[in-house]
């Protein structure tokens, strides 16, 4: 194993982190494996894979995390919107029903003011100019 151990986890380089990850997910090591290296490479090369394997467990918690902050960021951003949303809704249907109640007014109003006109325009009775 030609990883740095101590240099990823000083530097939290990330990228090779992930790298390696990728990599020890789907190793496959067999049986043939564990003899080629031997009993004292074994030894170093199990603890560095052990340590790299802690690391990427804090990591994908780490990630975890991060993903859960920002779901419940979201979700509140979303249910915010969705009540102004709402909200604006409601405003929009009020300001509807209430444009139409004064459209009727306003009708009901150029009738009297028509009726008016046509009554001002008869002349009256004993008016003989």
């Amino acid at each position: 194993m030609n990883a740095d151990v101590e240099k990823i986890a000083s530097n939290r380089d990330l990228p090779q982190l992930e790298a390696l990850l990728q990599n020890i997910t789907y190793a496959r090591l067999d049986r043939d494996d564990m003899e080629r290296f031997g009993d004292e490479h074994f030894s170093e090369n199990f603890l560095k894979l052990f340590r790299l394997s802690q690391m990427s467990i804090e990591y994908l918690i780490y990630t975890q995390n991060y993903l859960e902050c920002l779901t419940r960021a979201l979700d509140m951003q979303y249910k915010n919107a969705y009540e102004q949303t709402k909200e604006i809704r409601d405003k929009i249907q009020r300001y509807n029903t209430e444009l139409s109640n004064l459209k009727k007014e306003n009708q009901i109003k150029q009738k009297t003011l028509s009726t008016y006109e046509y009554l001002i325009k008869i002349p009256k009775e004993g008016d003989h100019s």
